[in-house]
């Protein structure tokens, strides 16, 4: 273990060398933690009783997120790179590296088990040794794509373009490999966000080649082009992707693609349609598209009621068992999807969603922060009332007065066939303004939720102090 640290410090310092340009590479440490004191009454278990709780925390930042890329003008290559975030963040009685493998000269592994919260030795057939038998001189870190040491950080060239053209009417060519895609793309609704155009692909084993894009200022243009890499005349495929994107008015977008290739000898074919057409400080979003390729094929629609954000992290709460509920990602408004591969009896799904988190919260002070959405889960509409087809709704709240914060939450599901009734509850008060560096807090939590797969729990009352920066 003392060799990993040897050689993260030393990776550390040839960063700060290697790198003078963005994204920083300074290591930058970070030290948080919290000490609380709860008393807790489980209703369930009948028991009562007080907890201690402690937490101490180290953060290690290497390079920061962020991205480089060349700029230019008239004929020029555009590059960007991106490098996510390399940090280590490690508590009281944890390893740094966690998922790191140690290895020796013969097979014998090194790695830290959370579990046990101790490092375990094992041979190369997977057997639990003592260390005495790990020889600890020979050892090296073991790279893959399983410990954490080979992907934090890991750069990715995001674009890789040659403009010809730059302005109204413009000329580049991407020369990352294509997707030989048609179609795609985000439809979206109130609390689903967001469901996804139809879409087609092509297929070309070790594909290689560009995308050609020509535009000009209401439609533009996409060739995407490749062949299977290098190989021998007689074993040549080439596979291609045309399409076309046509923005005849501000919000309204039309697009249509094919794609082939000589592989499969099968064409890819795909439409869509979107438009938003603001109604005062609130809008109509309808969205429309279909796919086809060969015998496969599938037509997703939608249209959104808005009046506010989108992508809202609602922050429901969850059921237990992992019973689904109203999801993240919201947009406040009122929206029906659709979809269907169109066969002959095929089913066709449908979903109505409602969400807001601004019409109400914004109708008084004391209703800031309060949160509400609901929605019609059906997986075929000809059948109805039948399967897994539920209603979903949930309510968050979250408001301050004075030095009081409330949270509040509530939410219930209701499966159609059999008819099943679940619900989950909570509520909380806390301050930061009668102790410095001090919360003080009471909170419930319960859930009645046993016939949809949850459980019946009369929940728990905490009382509270935590301790923290």
């Amino acid at each position: 273990m003392k060799k990993i640290v040897g050689i993260i410090a030393g990776l550390a310092l040839v960063a700060g060398m290697a790198f003078a340009a963005e994204p920083s590479v300074t290591p930058v440490a970070e030290f948080d933690g919290n000490a609380s004191l709860e008393w807790i009454a489980n209703l369930d278990n009948e028991t009562t009783g007080m907890k201690n709780d402690a937490s101490a925390s180290f953060k290690l930042t290497f390079v920061s997120e962020g991205t480089k890329a060349t700029t230019g003008d008239g004929l020029w290559g555009e590059l960007e790179i991106k490098a996510g975030k390399w940090e280590i963040k490690y508590g009281e009685g944890e390893a740094v590296f966690a998922s790191a493998v140690v290895q020796d000269k013969d097979g014998n592994t090194e790695a830290w088990d959370a579990d046990k919260k101790a490092f375990v030795y094992k041979d190369k057939d997977g057997k639990e040794i003592t260390e005495d038998k790990f020889d600890s001189s020979s050892a090296v870190i073991v790279y893959s794509k399983k410990n954490v040491l080979a992907v934090p950080g890991a750069p990715s060239v995001e674009k890789a373009i040659i403009h010809f053209i730059d302005g109204d009417m413009y000329a580049k060519m991407n020369i990352k490999a294509p997707s030989l895609e048609v179609g795609g793309g985000d439809i979206l609704t109130a609390t689903s966000s967001k469901k996804a155009f139809p879409k087609q692909s092509v297929t070309l084993t070790d594909k290689a080649g560009f995308t050609f894009t020509f535009g000009l200022p209401i439609v533009e243009f996409n060739l995407q082009f490749a062949d299977n890499g290098q190989k021998k005349g007689d074993a040549k495929k080439f596979g291609f992707v045309l399409d076309a994107n046509v923005k005849p008015i501000t919000d309204l977008s039309i697009y249509a693609g094919v794609g082939y290739s000589t592989e499969e000898e099968k064409a890819a074919f795909a439409v869509k349609a979107a438009y938003k057409l603001p109604i005062g400080d609130m809008y109509l979003k309808p969205s429309v598209g279909f796919a086809l390729k060969d015998k496969a094929k599938e037509l997703g629609a939608g249209v959104l009621f808005g009046w506010g954000g989108d992508g809202i992290e609602a922050k429901f709460e969850k059921f237990s068992n992992s019973v689904t509920n109203v999801p993240d990602k919201c947009a406040d408004g009122v929206s029906i999807f659709l979809k269907s591969t169109l066969e002959n009896k095929a089913p066709m799904s449908f979903l109505f969603s409602f969400f807001d988190s601004k019409l109400i919260a914004g109708a008084s002070d004391a209703l800031k922060g309060f949160k509400i959405g609901a929605q019609l889960d059906v997986a075929d509409l000809a059948n109805f009332g039948k399967g897994k087809d539920a209603f979903d709704m949930a309510i968050a709240y979250s408001n301050t007065f004075d030095i009081w914060k409330i949270d509040a939450n509530l939410g219930a599901k209701f499966l159609l066939d059999p008819s099943k009734f679940g619900m989950l509850y909570g509520f909380g008060v806390s301050t930061d303004g009668i102790i410095a560096n001090t919360t003080l807090y009471a909170k419930y939590k319960g859930e009645h939720a046993k016939d949809i797969g949850g459980a019946d729990l009369k929940g728990t009352v905490t009382l509270g102090a935590k301790i923290h920066f």
